[in-house]
């Protein structure tokens, strides 16, 4: 009979232990772009629900602001950008919203060096501010620290959480850095040359040692010189360039007249500043999808 008593006092105490746990809370976290919204996907786990500003295959640079995105804005506890220029809109909306959650600039909790040298640059377009950091693993492990500290400064609750998945997507990190150094290995260094819409890719140029050229510049809010446009037919013809890549996010108008004056195929699309639904909806997919497809074109240049 006490036995009975025992196993009837445990069952009612664990049902009202399990009653009276407090339910996870789940964070709204609003990001400026796709890529930010992977990787708090990944480090928040189910302690945060998503959104991004700027969607799949879409350019942040110049994104225009609606009374919808005030909304989301609104309805988010705190929200990332990148900052550096990406997001050039940035100050109006947050003005125009008077949003009072917290901002993280993600640029600016991340001890990066901003002035990439080597054969990076595009055609006359110098910047020491290029936004574009995430095109290398060692700065996406900076991102994914700073995205971590932020989570955890929200929500110490579930600090635990945060960085046991920090932990778990740094190891993927580290394979993909592993694999991208054994692909581009495959090429040798007078070949590493990439024609693109954009210049978007000085950071992956200065870690892997290539040459990426582009008509335009840092942002894409501007058209290119007829100037510059020339200086990349005469580099095309001069180097034996076989390959140029559109991108998921710009207008190909300027590549495809490239493509008709040096009668070089447009052969790919690379993810620059957006993640693409169709081939490349994770950060890791972008990498590898990038690595794969300019080291298919550069083996074949002259």
């Amino acid at each position: 009979m006490r036995n009975i008593f025992l196993s009837v006092f445990i069952l009612v105490s664990s049902l009202f232990s399990s009653q009276t746990v407090e339910p996870k809370k789940a964070l709204h976290v609003l990001t400026s772009f796709t890529i930010v919204a992977d990787w708090v996907r990944a480090i928040g786990g189910d302690c945060v629900v998503v959104d991004s500003i700027v969607g799949f295959d879409e350019d942040p640079h110049v994104f225009t602001p609606t009374p919808a995105t005030i909304k989301k804005l609104m309805a988010s506890d705190i929200v990332f950008f990148n900052g550096l220029g990406l997001e050039g809109w940035w100050p109006r909306l947050l003005k125009a919203s008077k949003y009072p959650g917290l901002v993280v600039m993600l640029a600016e909790k991340m001890q990066i060096h901003l002035h990439p040298h080597g054969n990076s640059c595009s055609c006359g377009h110098h910047d020491p501010h290029d936004p574009h950091l995430w095109h290398t693993v060692p700065n996406a492990r900076k991102y994914v620290k700073a995205i971590t500290n932020a989570l955890v400064n929200k929500l110490p609750q579930y600090a635990m959480d945060f960085h046991a998945r920090e932990r778990a997507y740094l190891q993927k990190l580290d394979s993909l850095e592993d694999y991208i150094l054994r692909k581009i290995a495959e090429v040798p260094q007078h070949k590493r040359v990439v024609i693109t819409a954009h210049d978007a890719f000085s950071y992956l140029a200065h870690w892997l040692h290539l040459t990426i050229k582009a008509p335009s510049g840092l942002s894409t809010d501007s058209e290119p010189s007829s100037k510059d446009v020339a200086a990349l037919v005469d580099l095309i013809r001069k180097d034996n360039i076989r390959a140029l890549f559109l991108e998921n996010m710009t207008n190909p108008r300027i590549m495809k007249q490239l493509a008709r004056e040096t009668h070089v195929e447009i052969v790919g699309e690379l993810c620059s500043d957006a993640l693409s639904q169709k081939y490349a909806p994770t950060y890791l997919a972008m990498m590898r999808h990038n690595i794969d497809v300019m080291v298919k074109a550069m083996k074949k240049n002259g």
